[in-house]
């Protein structure tokens, strides 16, 4: 996944680093989330 972002990215990536910080937080947050979720559902 994180090679596939750094080739997608152009080759001006100083610019988009904030970018895929910010997309490397959502991903966690969102496996976090999800993965909370699995727990509290199971029985």
């Amino acid at each position: 996944m994180l090679l596939l972002l750094f080739i997608w990215l152009p080759k001006s990536i100083k610019k988009n680093i904030l970018v895929v910080l910010i997309l490397i937080i959502l991903c966690s947050i969102s496996c976090k989330s999800t993965n909370g979720d699995f727990e509290a559902n199971a029985p």
